[in-house]
């Protein structure tokens, strides 16, 4: 009886089921790989869409932010490095590692890195003494321009 209901349940589930490749590699961080020609070292690729949590490089390659490395933030428009596989289920491009172009040659030699450090951040706090020009932010931190 159990033989004849496992038969019967293996012959209506079989079309969920997805063949199992031939040639995949079964060991190391590349295990969903199929072949070596679906691994891919772009350098210079452009994230053209960006989402709450995730975007797209090249418009074909889907990336989350947790492989961005570093935490850093990316943007629509940022230069960015990044090693991409094929996803054997789908065909389509996916990243194992992201990080942020640092070319020192673009912008005056300042690096890409550098340029979003030096962006002005908000600051929350209470003004604790201003002097018409500039003040003190929670009596540690100068700050000149307060009224612009």
């Amino acid at each position: 009886m159990l033989t004849a209901v496992r038969c019967v349940f293996t012959k209506l589930m079989s079309p969920f089921w997805r063949s199992v490749e031939e040639d995949s590699c079964s060991d190391g961080p590349f295990s969903g790989a199929t072949v070596m020609e679906d691994i891919r070292h772009l350098r210079s690729s452009v994230v053209t869409q960006l989402f709450q949590d995730y975007g797209m490089i090249d418009g074909a390659i889907y990336f989350t932010t947790a492989e961005v490395l570093g935490g850093i933030p990316v943007k629509q428009g940022d230069l960015v490095n990044c090693i991409a596989v094929r996803d054997g289920s789908e065909g389509g491009w996916k990243v194992l590692r992201v990080e942020k172009s640092a070319d020192a040659w673009e912008e005056g030699g300042q690096t890409s890195l550098e340029a979003d450090t030096q962006q002005l951040r908000p600051l929350i706090g209470t003004v604790t003494s201003y002097d018409g020009n500039g003040g003190y932010i929670n009596q540690n931190s100068l700050h000149k321009g307060l009224s612009q």
